[in-house]
């Protein structure tokens, strides 16, 4: 799981880094490999924060030694993380709707690693990987979202599109203007042309 997870996380870079070099496949790979990573962790969260592979995650046995809570926080994080993923690339791409799951995902993250946390304080002595595998990612993805939170979607679109700033200045006002009919349809007319290049 772990592998897949880090695959994921490598690819949605790479594709990230494509599609701000201008290379059109990078958009793909980039929502292909992110949506797959914030699959994994919303469907098998509770299994890989708690270092259960691929192979073992259905069979009893494996829960022996962990503790419902643990489940329960794990899958909590996990879902809170793909919540955070998901805003992050619909930001990425100028979709709606990435500011409310941003804020969404890394409240709920937020709340859940607090409560981790107080729960490490009280129950344990020295942290162990499941700890230690929640924190490093939470942070992690607290922190990616709040820089991609506070980063301009006027600023991604110029740079996105710095080979054509009249088409940026245009989608700018467009997304900024959703009733003007006259700037949607010049949008609308500029986004054929664009995509026919």
């Amino acid at each position: 799981m772990k592998l897949i997870e880090r695959a994921g996380l490598i690819i949605s870079l790479l594709g990230f880094l494509l599609k701000l070099l201008l290379i059109r496949t990078g958009n793909p790979i980039l929502i292909i490999s992110a949506s797959v990573l914030a699959m994994i962790y919303f469907y098998f969260g509770f299994a890989l924060l708690n270092d259960i592979g691929f192979r073992t995650m259905f069979k009893k046995a494996s829960y022996a030694d962990i503790s419902t809570g643990r489940v329960l926080g794990a899958i909590g994080v996990g879902l809170f993380l793909s919540i955070v993923l998901i805003g992050i690339l619909f930001k990425l791409q100028i979709w709606n709707g990435s500011r409310e799951m941003i804020t969404i995902g890394a409240t709920g993250l937020f709340m859940t690693l607090l409560a981790a946390g107080i729960v490490f304080l009280i129950k344990r002595k020295t942290i162990d990987s499941f700890y230690k595998g929640i924190f490093v990612r939470g942070v992690v993805a607290l922190l990616l979202a709040v820089i991609v939170f506070l980063t301009p979607g006027r600023s991604l679109i110029r740079i996105y599109h710095r080979d054509n700033p009249a088409f940026a200045e245009l989608m700018i006002k467009a997304l900024e203007n959703p009733q003007d009919e006259e700037l949607q349809k010049q949008f609308d007319d500029a986004m054929g042309r664009e995509h026919n290049k």
